[in-house]
């Protein structure tokens, strides 16, 4: 192989670049100005290829900087670590799973940004319902409307609800919770309410009317309407009056009156005043018993002597006690339970009074709820 060695190539007119028309093969470094070929591509290794029409083949490239006054495309990459701002001037296309900015913004090939927080008016969003409010299954929960707002569901307030308007239509279910004070209207009209009680079960109370409408209120007479009203300081009275029966003679003749309290008593307080013809010229003895329902419980005895002109005439007496149980406390008795008040004579003849002006005997009874 010959060997040539120079400085310079010209072409035949001494200043115009030689050209190789089959070709040059060169073994170093080549320093041209400017290089022209009619190939597609210029093969540099097996790495890399620099095409006639610009575009520029290579399998990795490391540069400390590179510099691009146009545009920079690229086919095929998996990733692009960019520092700095990246403008995409046809738009970004993610054809799967998402573009992350950051840490905290995720854009995803579905449609769906997922960020931490979101800043501005949102008035130039589109395709949100900004009347409605939803739970995360997707069901209107709070809706808008021209007259206020329908809430579907159970709503929590923490802290006080102020309704300027009222509260208009009905109220189901359960309110718990407690308030110190409930401020409600006046009114004067002439025309039957019912009055709210609250029973006691436990630290929950329940607000009532009586459905049978036995307890009402008419604000304009300032009536009051019950069927009874019982409590402290509650007395019920029964009374009776006896004529032409007069005989409570010893053994199995005595006067019995029955009576049922209305109301629980803790007190009650009898009295009687008779009449009675004694057949013998004797002292007697007129007892009284009290029966809660539970058996007779003597109560007081008291004696007479006979008549003063003869045995014929009528003879009077009375007393007035409070009922006692047998071991000397206060008898007390229960709403409904019947009661009976007896008038008996321990000694002495029986014989009927005789017929006279007046009632023979009388007698009541008080109960006392206090």
């Amino acid at each position: 192989m010959s060997e040539i060695r120079v400085d310079n190539f010209k072409a035949e007119d001494g200043v115009s670049a030689p050209s190789f028309p089959n070709g040059i093969q060169v073994t170093g470094v080549v320093t041209a100005t400017s290089l022209q070929t009619s190939v597609d591509f210029l093969d540099v290794g097996s790495n890399i290829k620099a095409g006639n029409t610009g575009i520029l083949t290579v399998t990795q490239l490391d540069a400390t900087k590179v510099s691009v006054a146009g545009t920079l495309t690229y086919e095929d990459v998996t990733n692009v670590d960019s520092i700095g701002v990246v403008t995409a001037r046809t738009g970004l296309k993610v054809t799967s799973g998402e573009a992350t900015v950051g840490s905290n913004i995720k854009l995803g090939n579905a449609g769906v940004i997922t960020a931490t927080s979101f800043h501005g008016s949102g008035a130039s969003l589109t395709g949100i319902d900004a009347t409605a409010l939803k739970d995360p299954a997707g069901n209107v929960k709070i809706q808008a409307q021209a007259s206020g707002a329908v809430h579907t569901g159970v709503s929590t307030f923490s802290g006080a609800i102020t309704a300027s308007g009222g509260v208009v239509g009905n109220v189901t279910g359960n309110v718990s919770g407690s308030a110190g004070s409930i401020d409600v209207a006046t009114s004067s009209t002439n025309s039957t309410y019912y009055p709210v009680f609250a029973d006691n079960n436990g630290s929950a109370k329940t607000i009532s009317i009586d459905g049978g409408g036995n307890l009402q209120y008419n604000p304009s007479t300032n009536t009051f309407t019950a069927g009874t009203i019982r409590g402290a300081g509650t007395v019920e009275v029964h009374s009776y009056i006896l004529d032409s029966a007069g005989d409570i003679g010893s053994g199995s003749n005595y006067i019995n009156w029955s009576m049922t309290p209305g109301i629980d008593w803790n007190r009650c307080i009898w009295a009687h005043s008779g009449a009675h013809r004694a057949s013998n010229d004797n002292h007697y003895y007129a007892g009284y018993a009290f029966n809660k329902g539970s058996g007779d419980v003597d109560q007081h005895m008291t004696g007479y002597g006979r008549a003063i002109s003869a045995t014929n005439h009528n003879q009077g007496w009375g007393a007035t006690g409070t009922a006692m149980e047998s071991n000397g406390s206060v008898m007390t008795g229960s709403a409904g339970t019947g009661c009976t008040f007896k008038v008996f004579s321990s000694s002495g003849g029986n014989s009927a009074p005789a017929s006279d002006v007046g009632a023979d005997h009388h007698c009541w009874v008080m109960f006392i709820h206090d």
